[in-house]
């Protein structure tokens, strides 16, 4: 009777033949000979520059620019052939049949990168001790700065693996353009950090630990939804990656809340945990309802604790609608939240605060429920029904733009188009003073359309929870 091998022996086998391929890439080894004669060349230059006794400045920079492009953009680009070089070479079948799962696959592809990129920096840890001894700079900056490096790098492999089997090639050549525009946006995001709080001597070092040791774990949960969301792409019916992307999102939540319930101050912590949950929780109520009965097997055995759990974690759009409802409500009551800022910060002299907090808390509701009540009208889907849900939230934002832009000539029309949920959100993110009407009838077209799309889409849950709770039922009965 066979055993199920533990986590060496079947991750093992995915190891060692993508680091085989890995190694003889034109990707690795054309960074590791360019990274030895550029730190070769970068050594007789400092060894120059310290004869002369002239500053360093320029070779420490030109050194971190030489060690970061294959670390951070090289490397990781790698990842983009990842999954889809398997699709187009027609071995991703082969792989599967050496009993590997989809998380096992994107896992060992992931750490197969990881490993080229350490021992790119394997290699550069002499020429950073010579940098010491040639003076002016700080070997455990230095070090750190490689470390912080290494983390980079993994999170953004697992964005570019995560992305590999869901993009064409027009997508993983735009990829790249975006992740650097992104590591722009970051630059200035965290040089905002570096002048937040956090760096104040009056919070301490403990602070500084507190910050960085969430921005570590934000990226961990990223990392998990990330290889994830690849692995879902590839993975049979059978598999289920919906319950630990929904458990990241929750382990975002609680993270950035716990970290806000002691540094209140600093909310800019939740920008990053919104950028990892929002696509988990759209994905969350887009996702088509698989009826597969080892899907259900697990929860069916949890007892009652479990059932209750499958609830919200269960693979499909009626589970995923009220985990998201629910993760909605949690964010709005977590004290020092992401949405405090609602309910607490006026908008113009002439708005009044509650009731614009409660149209922007109907409208961040309506966001995700009244696409998602529109796509299950339609009884035939012929796309993955996310598509449908970005095409009406880019309708959405196109009818707000019209709208406002033409408020001067039909301000009935704004005022028409922000009663509706999706709308009326992006007509507060296009301007400061608005709306300039009476807040009332939005507020009720708001209430009245996010009302009706929660009601009908828990009208459709109960048909759907018929069907589901048919599987466990089986599931319990082919367990014994």
């Amino acid at each position: 009777m066979s055993t199920q091998p533990d986590f060496p022996d079947w991750l093992s086998p995915m190891l060692v033949k993508e680091l085989r391929q890995g190694l003889r890439s034109k990707a690795f080894l054309s960074s590791f000979l360019t990274l030895q004669v550029a730190m070769i060349l970068l050594t007789f230059a400092g060894l120059l520059v310290a004869s002369q006794g002239t500053s360093a400045e320029v070779t420490s920079s030109l050194f971190w620019v030489i060690v970061g492009f294959p670390i951070l953009i090289i490397m990781p680009a790698s990842g983009l052939n990842a999954i889809s070089g398997e699709i187009k070479e027609n071995t991703l079948e082969l792989i599967f049949l050496s009993r590997l799962s989809a998380r096992r696959i994107v896992i060992g592809k992931w750490l197969a990168i990881l490993s080229q990129i350490l021992l790119l920096l394997s290699a550069i840890l002499p020429y950073l001790v010579l940098r010491y001894y040639l003076g002016g700079v700080n070997l455990a900056t230095d070090l750190l700065t490689l470390g912080w490096m290494l983390l980079g790098s993994a999170l953004l492999t697992g964005i570019t693996i995560g992305l590999s089997p869901n993009t064409g090639r027009v997508g993983r050549a735009l990829i790249p353009v975006g992740v650097v525009f992104s590591l722009q946006f970051l630059g200035v995001f965290m040089s905002s950090l570096f002048n937040s709080p956090v760096r104040g001597s009056a919070l301490g070092v403990g602070t500084s630990i507190a910050f960085w040791g969430t921005i570590v774990g934000l990226g961990v949960f990223m990392l998990i939804a990330l290889l994830e969301f690849g692995a879902q792409k590839i993975a049979p019916a059978a598999e289920n990656h919906s319950t630990s992307k929904r458990l990241a999102a929750v382990g975002v939540a609680l993270l950035c809340g716990i970290y806000s319930a002691f540094w209140p101050g600093l909310n800019s912590i939740w920008i990053i945990g919104g950028l990892i949950m929002l696509p988990i929780a759209i994905g969350a109520v887009c996702e088509p309802i698989r009826q597969v009965t080892s899907l259900y097997r697990p929860f069916v055995q949890g007892g009652l604790a479990g059932r209750l759990l499958a609830r919200v974690l269960l693979p499909g759009w009626p589970a995923g609608t009220l985990f998201v409802f629910l993760l909605l409500l949690a964010l709005f009551l977590i004290p020092s939240g992401p949405f405090t800022w609602i309910w607490t910060t006026p908008i113009g002299s002439h708005i009044p605060v509650p009731m614009w907090s409660i149209l922007m808390t109907l409208n961040l509701f309506g966001f995700f429920f009244f696409p998602a009540a529109l796509m299950q009208i339609p009884r035939g889907r012929l796309i993955p029904p996310l598509i449908p849900f970005l095409i009406i939230q880019l309708i959405s934002g196109a009818l707000a733009l019209i709208a406002h832009l033409s408020a001067w000539a039909y301000p009935e029309f704004e005022h028409f188009a922000a009663m509706v949920p999706t709308l009326s959100l992006f007509l507060g993110g296009i301007t400061y003073d608005w709306p300039k009407n009476d807040l009332v009838p939005l507020v009720i077209g708001s209430a009245s359309l996010t009302g009706i799309s929660l009601i009908f889409l828990l009208f459709k849950m109960v048909s759907a929870w018929r069907i589901i709770t048919r599987l466990p039922v089986n599931a319990s009965e082919s367990s014994h």
